[in-house]
């Protein structure tokens, strides 16, 4: 996922609101079934043990080996 724009969901702080940009296919479907699909705006609720995302009214905790082939942009 080298030279994709914006940074992985694991870059992301605690409190820190994101748009969800690409996901690697290994981890799409998945992601899909959760209802997070580019263009969404997530928040990182928990980053240990693992991490914790709001999505809307749902909380999905991903594992960081998933977590870190999502591609967020950081919204101010």
């Amino acid at each position: 996922m080298t030279g994709e724009p914006g940074v992985s969901l694991t870059e992301l702080r605690t409190g820190d609101k994101a748009r969800l940009v690409s996901m690697n296919p290994e981890v799409e479907l998945r992601l899909f079934g959760f209802g997070l699909f580019p263009g969404i705006e997530i928040e990182l609720l928990q980053r240990f043990p693992s991490y914790i995302i709001r999505c809307e009214r749902t909380e999905v905790a991903l594992e960081t080996s998933v977590a870190s082939q999502v591609r967020v942009t950081v919204v101010r």
